[in-house]
């Protein structure tokens, strides 16, 4: 299965918002783990660079479903 130009488009649209707002919900947890007191035991702080790191992982999944790297199952 090919990849269309209207799939990178979306996909381009996606990747767009996805790093804008990427910054900025970045910018906001790294002000929020300075402000932690005690960060290491902070399970608040876990799940939100948690969260972080497992968007960034789908995106890249999605970049390599894109590229034709990984296959539908």
């Amino acid at each position: 299965m090919s990849t269309s130009v209207q799939d990178y488009q979306l996909a381009a649209l996606a990747a767009g918002f996805t790093l804008g707002f990427g910054v900025l919900t970045t910018w906001e947890a790294i002000k929020q783990t300075r402000r932690n007191r005690n960060p290491l035991r902070s399970v608040y702080i876990y799940m939100v660079w948690g969260e972080i790191l497992v968007n960034l992982i789908i995106a890249i999944i999605g970049w390599l479903f894109l590229n034709g790297v990984l296959g539908p199952t």
